[in-house]
Protein backbone atom coordinates (compact mmCIF):
# COMPACT_ATOMS: atom_id res chain seq x y z
CA UNK A 1 0.00 0.00 0.00
CA UNK A 2 1.37 3.45 -0.88
CA UNK A 3 0.19 6.86 0.20
CA UNK A 4 1.21 9.76 -2.02
CA UNK A 5 1.64 13.19 -0.48
CA UNK A 6 1.29 16.06 -2.95
CA UNK A 7 3.57 18.97 -2.16
CA UNK A 8 4.00 21.64 -4.79
CA UNK A 9 4.53 19.78 -8.06
CA UNK A 10 6.56 16.87 -6.70
CA UNK A 11 5.27 13.64 -5.21
CA UNK A 12 6.95 10.86 -3.33
CA UNK A 13 5.24 7.56 -2.63
CA UNK A 14 5.18 6.79 1.08
CA UNK A 15 5.25 3.06 1.61
CA UNK A 16 3.61 2.33 4.92
CA UNK A 17 5.55 0.21 7.39
CA UNK A 18 4.66 -0.53 10.97
CA UNK A 19 6.69 2.50 12.05
CA UNK A 20 7.04 5.62 9.88
CA UNK A 21 8.90 8.81 10.69
CA UNK A 22 8.39 11.64 8.21
CA UNK A 23 10.52 14.76 8.68
CA UNK A 24 10.32 17.99 6.70
CA UNK A 25 13.69 18.92 5.20
CA UNK A 26 13.31 22.54 6.23
CA UNK A 27 13.07 21.47 9.89
CA UNK A 28 16.36 19.58 9.52
CA UNK A 29 17.95 22.68 8.01
CA UNK A 30 16.70 24.80 10.92
CA UNK A 31 17.12 22.45 13.91
CA UNK A 32 19.81 19.89 13.09
CA UNK A 33 23.23 20.82 14.50
CA UNK A 34 25.12 19.44 11.52
CA UNK A 35 24.26 19.85 7.86
CA UNK A 36 21.73 17.99 5.71
CA UNK A 37 24.40 15.70 4.25
CA UNK A 38 25.39 14.51 7.72
CA UNK A 39 21.73 13.90 8.57
CA UNK A 40 21.36 11.80 5.41
CA UNK A 41 24.53 9.86 6.27
CA UNK A 42 23.27 9.15 9.80
CA UNK A 43 19.65 8.30 9.05
CA UNK A 44 18.76 7.91 5.37
CA UNK A 45 21.78 6.04 4.01
CA UNK A 46 21.73 3.49 6.84
CA UNK A 47 18.81 1.67 5.23
CA UNK A 48 18.38 2.98 1.66
CA UNK A 49 15.90 0.26 0.74
CA UNK A 50 13.30 1.80 3.09
CA UNK A 51 14.61 5.23 4.13
CA UNK A 52 14.09 7.75 1.34
CA UNK A 53 13.84 11.42 0.54
CA UNK A 54 12.42 13.81 -2.01
CA UNK A 55 12.70 17.59 -2.40
CA UNK A 56 10.83 18.33 0.82
CA UNK A 57 10.69 15.23 3.04
CA UNK A 58 12.84 12.61 4.70
CA UNK A 59 11.15 9.26 5.36
CA UNK A 60 12.58 6.81 7.92
CA UNK A 61 10.94 3.39 8.27
CA UNK A 62 11.18 0.55 10.74
CA UNK A 63 9.25 -2.58 11.53
CA UNK A 64 8.91 -1.71 15.22
CA UNK A 65 9.01 1.61 17.10
CA UNK A 66 11.88 0.46 19.33
CA UNK A 67 14.07 0.11 16.22
CA UNK A 68 14.10 3.89 15.72
CA UNK A 69 16.77 5.42 17.92
CA UNK A 70 14.95 8.74 18.21
CA UNK A 71 16.77 10.33 21.17
CA UNK A 72 19.99 10.99 19.22
CA UNK A 73 17.83 12.38 16.42
CA UNK A 74 16.12 14.79 18.81
CA UNK A 75 19.37 15.75 20.56
CA UNK A 76 21.20 16.48 17.34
Amino acid sequence: MALTINLDTSTMPIYLHLTNLIIAKNSVAIKHKSNENQFKHNYINTNPEFNTEDNQLFFIAAMNPDELDILPLIDS
